[in-house]
């Protein structure tokens, strides 16, 4: 079994380079998302155990790469959790370990405990978390212009997620724009968005519906305005706020757009078409209680 160490060193105002350090042993690769599948090239095999610290868009980004390489079902994960986010993490409640170095030194795969995650497919990308279409990837769109600021500084690209949000407040989709699933059809046009959500923690944190990660269903919630958002964003404080209707759906058609779309909390190009489940990522947590790097 190989082990291949995937840091981006931007992540966690420099938790990500210390943690790159930690792991030197390994000579752990500094992900340069413009060269994602050549740095992986010839470095991931069936059966191997691939490391990957940083937030979730760091975590997608190694996912698509690996299942376009047709590995991602073939090979383990263990995710170590950097980013501003970390909605995955969260779902599957994985937790950076005491001493990640060690961790990975005397990984034994029997002894860690197992999570299981569907990995889904919106035209030509895949995606572990959830997709955004509307307001809230209009929102993301404007932060991100304020984030080459601050890349490294979780706090400063919350702060700047809320205030981009002041500035699209009666957001609406134009043009027509229409989700058909097992239940029925949503028509967007007039509406916020809609969020396909595969981990119980999207946008902030809302935890709606009976999710089960490893099982192959989407929740598909309907963003009616900003109101929405800021519910879904007080559930990670709190008791639970559905924003309703939602549904879960086995698979999705997507008609219409273009509009604004966001992939595990990285702008993203719309394409309409299916959404459809790719496979099963496999990842090994640490047992017991985690932490975070000092």
């Amino acid at each position: 079994m190989g082990i291949t160490v995937i840091i981006n060193p931007q992540s966690g105002s420099g938790l990500g380079r210390r943690l790159a350090h930690a792991l030197r042993r390994f000579e752990p690769v500094l992900l340069d998302p413009a060269r994602a599948a050549e740095q992986l090239e010839g470095r991931v095999a069936p059966g191997d155990t691939f490391v990957v610290g940083g937030g979730d868009g760091t975590v997608s980004l190694v996912v698509e790469t690996l299942f376009r390489m047709g590995l991602g079902e073939a090979v383990t994960a263990v995710v170590y959790p950097l980013g501003t986010g970390n909605d995955l993490s969260r779902g599957l409640a994985l937790r950076l370990p005491p001493d990640p170095a060690g961790f990975i030194e005397t990984l034994a795969p029997d002894q860690a405990e197992r999570r299981e995650v569907a990995v889904w497919k919106m035209g030509t990308r895949y995606f572990v978390n959830y997709v955004g279409l509307g307001i809230d990837a209009q929102i993301l769109a404007t932060a991100d212009r304020w984030r080459r600021y601050f890349p490294a500084r979780p706090f400063m690209r919350k702060l700047s997620l809320g205030l981009a949000g002041f500035r699209h407040p009666f957001y609406r989709i134009r043009q027509e724009m229409r989700v058909h699933t097992e239940a029925g059809v949503l028509e967007l046009k007039g509406q916020g968005g809609v969020i396909l959500s595969n981990v119980g923690y999207i946008v902030g944190g809302s935890r709606i519906g009976a999710l089960e990660p490893a099982a192959p269903r989407l929740s598909v919630t309907l963003v009616r305005s900003s109101l929405d958002l800021i519910r879904l964003f007080l559930s990670r404080f709190g008791p639970p706020k559905p924003v309703l209707p939602y549904t879960l759906a086995r698979e999705v058609l997507l008609e219409g757009g273009p509009l604004p779309a966001e992939i595990d909390g990285e702008v993203a190009l719309f394409e309409a078409g299916r959404v459809t489940c790719a496979g099963t990522l496999h990842i090994l947590a640490p047992p017991g209680p985690g932490t975070h790097l000092p």
